[in-house]
C-alpha cells in the first residue's frame, strides 16, 4: 500500500504540470496546411511531443511534464520554411502563417520512423518490424509494441481486442478476420494502422464511446488493383509406429482495387495445425444478431496446456470465400460463405477426482474418439456508413451436421460414446440511424433469429438421450437523441423476446420445458465529450414478464451503467466504469427436468422463474510513448455475482449428478492485469511482459456443508524477439502458471497449488535464400509425478520471391504421453494425452 501511494504522489505532478498547445497553421494566402509537423523540442535537440496538422489546419499537442525554460515549439512541412517559436511565450488558438521557400534536394537518403501517430491514429512501419521467417502479417503484428495475437488468431491493443479489422479502409472480413491476417503475405503490406477509440458508425462518432482500436492493413501500391494468388503443396510421412501419410496445403486468390476486394481460400492439413479459428469470429461487434446457448457438446480432450499441434490428429478442409463490393463511396455490399469439414481423433486417459463430494469419488477414462465436423455458414450484409445517414442490414444463417464417436473404459468398464450436438440458425439484424442538423438524431433497430439444436446422447449406462433446443429471439428499439450544451441526451424505448422450447427424453423422464421472457424498457442515455474527458451514463427502466412452464411474474428493475475517460496527456489514458445488471436465468439453466449434458454427467434446475445480480467495476490506464516505442497497460475488475443457487453432487453408477439445493451464496472475483512492451533499434529488440492475477472466492456444498473456497490463479509472460546479425534471430517465449486452491474453513484439507512452466525458444539462421528454424519447447511443473517434457523441430527452407521450398521434422525426440495435472473449482484432473509421432514434411510454395 505505501508503494502505491508514493507511486501517486509521482504520477500526480506529472499530470498536473501536463500543458497542451493547440492552434492552427496557414500558408501566406489564409489556406490550412494540412500535413504540417509540429514539435517540442528541447535545447539539446531532444523531441518531447508530436503532432501533426489536421485537413483543417488544426493541431493539438500534448505534454507531461513541466516545460523547460528554453523549450520551443517547431512548424516543419515540405515546400514551406520552418517556423521556431518559444514555448514559454505561446498562447494556445494561435494561427501560425507559413512561408513558401524553394530549395533544392541533395541526394540523401532517409530513414523512416518506426512507429509514427496523427492524432487517434498510429502508424507501424512493417519494415521496421518484418523479418526474413515472417510469412503472413499476423506473424509481424505479434512483433509489434502494444499488439498481441491470440493462438485463436485475435489480435488485441493495450489489452482490450480489436473491433474492426480494416484492409485499405474497407471492412472485408467483418469479424472473420482470421482468413486475412494469417494469410495475406508480409511482405505485401506497408503499414499497419491502428485507430484508437474508433467508433466505425459514423453517425455515433462523439456520441457512443469506444475505448477499442480497429486496425487498418495498408499494402503496398504494387499489389492493388490486381489479381494475386498462392499455392502451396505439402506432402509427408510419419516416422514413428504405423507409416501415415501426411499434407499440409493451400490454394489463396485475393483482389484489392477501391470497388471491390476478395479473399477465397482452400485450405487443408493433416499435421495437426489448427486452422478452423481462421474462419471463426475474432472481433467484437457494435451489433450482433441474438445466440441461444446449449447444453450438449462433441467428445473432447481435457486440458493439456500444449499446443493443439501437439495432440491434434485432425484431418481438416476449409473452403471461405469474401467478396465486398463499394456501390457508392459509403455504400458497401459484402458476402461471406464458409465450409468447414474435419475428422479428428482423440486419444486420452484421465482421472478425476470430484473434491464437492468430500469422500474423494474417482473416476478414471481412457477415451478413444472421433470427432467429426461438418459446418457451413454464410452472411449477407448491405451498409451505408455516413456522416448523417446510417443503414445496414445483415443476414446470416448457419447449420452444422457435427457429431462424436468414441470408445471410454470407464472405471474398468468398456463403455461406448456417441454425441450428436447439432445445430441450425437463421438470423436478420436491421439497423437505421439518421442525423438532423442541431445535434438531433433518431434511429430505429430490429433483430431476429431463430436457433434449433437438435441432439442425441449415448450415456455409459447403455440408454440415449434425445434433447431438442428450439429458441426465438426478437430484440426491437428506436431513440431519439438531441444535444443540449455539451450534452447528448438519448431516449430509448425498446422491447426484447424470447422464447424457449426444450424437449427432452431420457431414461429418467420425458419432458417438454417452455420458457417465454417479455422485455419492455426506457432507457435515458446521457453523454458528454469534451477534449479530453468523455462520460456516459445509461439507466435503462425494464418491465418483464416471464414464465416457465405453469410458473410466472413480472418485475421492474434498473440496469445503470457509468463509464468514463480521461486523457490528461496525448499519452495517458484513464478509464473507469461500473454496472448493476438484474440477470434472469433461461430454461437452460432452470428446467426441472433431469438432462444428461455428456456420457457420465447429468444436471437439473430448480423448475423457478431464477435470476442472478450481478456487480461490475473496472479501471484502466494505458500509457504510450511513440517516439521510444514504449507500451504499457493495467486494470482491475471486481465482480460479484450474487443469489446465485447453490446446487450439491452426487456419483451414482459412474454418473455425477448436480441437483439443486434450498441454499443460495454470491461468487466475486478480483482481477488484476497490466502488460508493457518496448522496442528497440539495437538488434530489432523487442520485449513484451505481461501478467495476470486473479482472487475467486465461492461456495461449494461438502458432505453436505456448505464451504467457502479461493481459487487463486496467476499468470506471468515474458517475450523477446532479437536479430543481432541480418543471418540470425530468436524468439523465447516464457510463461508461468500458477492455480491455488484453499478452502478457507480447512487449510489442511484443501491448501493446493500447482505451478506449470513453459519455455519456448524459436532459433533462426538465415544465410542468403535460407531459412533454418530449430524450435524447442520446454514444459515442466512443481508436480513431482510428471515429468519434464521436451520437444524439439527443424525446418529447411529456400525462399526466394515467387517460390519457396522446404522440409520440415517435428518432435525429433519422439516424445509420446504428455502428462498434466490441475485443477477446477469442483474437481483435481491427471490427464495423460497420446501425442502425434515424429514427422517428416516437404513443402513447396508458389506465389502467383
Amino acid at each position: 500500500m505505501k508503494k502505491i501511494f508514493v507511486l501517486i504522489l509521482l504520477i500526480i505532478p506529472l499530470l498536473l504540470n501536463a500543458r497542451t498547445f493547440t492552434g492552427v497553421v496557414k500558408d501566406e494566402g489564409g489556406k490550412p496546411l494540412p500535413g504540417v509537423s509540429v514539435m517540442l523540442k528541447s535545447t539539446a535537440g531532444r523531441i518531447r511531443a508530436y503532432a501533426i496538422t489536421a485537413k483543417t489546419g488544426a493541431f493539438t499537442l500534448k505534454h507531461e511534464g513541466e516545460d523547460g525554460q528554453t523549450d520551443s515549439l517547431v512548424f516543419r512541412s515540405m515546400g514551406y520554411a520552418t517556423v521556431t517559436l518559444a514555448a514559454k511565450t505561446y498562447k494556445d488558438g494561435w494561427t501560425i502563417t507559413m512561408r513558401e521557400e524553394v530549395f533544392a534536394l541533395k541526394e540523401v537518403k532517409v530513414k523512416p520512423d518506426k512507429i509514427t501517430q496523427r492524432g487517434d491514429t498510429i502508424d507501424y512501419l512493417v519494415s521496421s518490424f518484418r523479418q526474413k521467417n515472417d510469412r503472413s502479417i499476423a506473424d509481424v503484428i505479434s512483433r509489434m509494441p502494444g499488439m498481441e495475437v491470440g493462438k485463436d488468431g485475435s489480435i488485441t491493443y493495450q489489452g482490450k481486442s480489436i473491433n474492426k479489422f480494416y484492409i485499405e479502409g474497407m471492412d472485408l472480413m467483418g469479424s472473420k478476420y482470421g482468413v486475412a491476417s494469417n494469410n495475406i503475405d508480409a511482405g505485401k503490406v506497408k503499414k499497419v494502422q491502428v485507430m484508437e477509440n474508433h467508433q466505425p458508425v459514423k453517425t455515433l462518432k462523439d456520441v457512443v464511446f469506444s475505448d477499442q482500436a480497429a486496425l487498418n492493413i495498408v499494402l503496398d501500391e504494387k499489389v492493388k488493383d490486381m489479381w494475386q494468388g498462392e499455392l502451396s503443396l505439402g506432402g509427408g510421412a510419419t516416422l514413428q509406429g504405423k507409416t501415415d501419410a501426411l499434407y499440409d496445403s493451400r490454394a489463396l486468390a485475393m483482389l484489392f482495387s477501391r470497388k471491390m476486394q476478395s479473399i477465397s481460400m482452400y485450405k487443408c492439413n493433416n499435421t495437426g495445425k489448427d486452422i478452423s479459428s481462421e474462419v471463426g469470429s475474432l472481433a467484437s461487434l457494435e451489433e450482433s444478431v441474438p445466440t441461444a446457448g446449449g447444453l450438449l457438446s462433441g467428445i473432447g480432450l481435457g486440458r493439456t496446456g500444449l499446443d493443439e499441434s501437439r495432440t491434434m490428429f485432425n484431418n481438416t478442409h476449409i473452403l471461405a470465400t469474401n467478396w465486398l463490393f463499394k456501390t457508392a463511396a459509403d455504400n458497401d455490399l459484402r458476402l461471406q460463405l464458409t465450409g468447414l469439414f474435419d475428422k479428428s481423433l482423440e486419444r486420452q486417459q484421465s482421472q478425476t477426482v470430484y473434491t464437492d463430494l468430500g469422500s474423494g469419488a474417482v473416476i478414471t477414462q481412457d477415451n478413444d474418439a472421433r470427432a467429426y465436423r461438418n459446418e457451413y455458414e454464410g452472411e449477407l450484409m448491405y451498409q451505408v456508413n455516413k456522416d448523417r445517414l446510417y443503414l445496414v442490414n445483415t443476414l446470416k444463417g448457419y447449420a452444422d451436421f457435427n457429431r462424436s464417436l468414441g470408445t471410454s473404459v470407464l472405471n474398468g468398464r468398456t463403455t461406448q460414446q456417441s454425441v450428436r450436438p447439432r445445430e441450425r440458425y437463421v438470423a436478420d439484424n436491421l439497423r437505421f440511424i439518421k442525423n438532423f442538423s442541431g445535434g438531433n438524431s433518431f434511429s430505429l433497430s430490429s433483430a431476429a433469429a431463430y436457433h434449433y439444436k437438435p441432439g442425441t446422447l449415448l450415456i455409459s449406462d447403455g440408454s440415449a438421450e434425445t434433447l431438442n433446443i428450439g429458441q426465438l429471439d426478437w430484440k426491437t428499439y428506436t431513440n431519439f437523441r438531441h444535444r443540449l450544451w455539451l450534452l447528448n441526451i438519448t431516449y430509448t424505448i425498446g422491447f426484447d423476446l424470447k422464447r424457449q422450447n426444450i424437449d427432452v427424453e431420457n431414461a429418467v423422464n420425458t419432458a417438454t420445458d417452455k420458457y417465454d421472457e417479455y422485455r419492455a424498457y426506457v432507457s435515458p442515455d446521457i453523454s458528454i465529450k469534451t477534449h479530453d474527458v468523455s462520460i456516459s451514463l445509461n439507466v435503462p427502466i425494464n418491465w418483464r414478464y416471464r414464465s416457465l412452464n405453469s410458473l410466472s411474474a413480472h418485475k421492474f428493475t434498473a440496469d445503470p451503467s457509468l463509464y468514463f475517460s480521461y486523457e490528461p496527456t496525448a499519452r495517458w489514458q484513464l478509464t473507469a466504469g461500473g454496472s448493476y445488471s438484474w440477470m434472469p436465468q433461461d430454461a437452460l439453466t432452470s428446467m426441472p427436468t433431469l438432462v444428461f449434458t455428456d456420457y457420465i454427467t447429468a444436471r437439473r434446475g430448480n423448475g423457478q422463474l431464477d435470476y442472478i445480480d450481478a456487480f461490475v467495476l473496472n479501471a484502466a490506464a494505458r500509457y504510450k510513448n511513440v517516439i521510444s516505442g514504449f507500451f504499457a497497460n493495467g486494470g482491475i475488475v471486481y465482480s460479484r455475482m450474487g443469489n446465485m443457487l447453490m446446487y450439491k453432487g452426487e456419483l451414482v453408477d459412474n454418473i455425477y449428478c448436480s441437483t439443486p439445493s434450498d441454499q443460495r451464496s454470491s461468487v466475486s472475483m478480483i482481477t488484476l492485469n497490466g502488460s508493457a512492451s518496448k522496442s528497440f533499434d539495437w538488434a530489432g529488440l523487442l520485449l513484451k511482459l505481461s501478467a495476470r492475477q486473479t482472487w475467486n472466492n465461492y461456495s461449494m456444498f461438502i458432505n453436505d456443508n456448505v464451504q467457502p473456497f479461493r481459487m487463486e490463479s496467476s499468470e506471468i509472460k515474458l517475450n523477446i524477439s532479437i536479430k543481432p546479425l541480418y543471418w540470425l534471430s530468436a524468439d523465447l517465449t516464457s510463461s508461468l502458471n500458477r492455480n491455488h486452491q484453499t478452502n478457507q474453513e480447512s487449510t489442511d484439507s484443501y491448501d493446493k497449488t500447482l505451478c506449470y512452466f513453459t519455455h519456448k525458444l524459436r532459433t533462426y539462421i538465415m544465410p542468403g535464400n535460407w531459412i533454418i528454424e530449430f524450435d524447442n519447447e520446454m514444459y515442466h511443473s512443481n508436480d513431482e509425478s510428471v515429468s519434464t517434457t521436451l520437444f524439439s523441430d527443424l525446418s529447411v527452407t529456400y525462399k526466394t520471391r515467387h517460390i519457396e521450398i522446404g522440409a520440415a521434422c517435428h518432435n525429433l525426440f519422439g516424445k509420446d504421453l504428455f502428462e498434466r495435472r490441475y485443477f477446477t473449482d469442483t474437481q483435481r484432473i491427471y490427464t495423460s494425452t497420446r501425442l502425434r509421432p515424429r514427422e517428416i514434411l516437404f513443402k513447396v510454395r508458389f506465389s502467383l
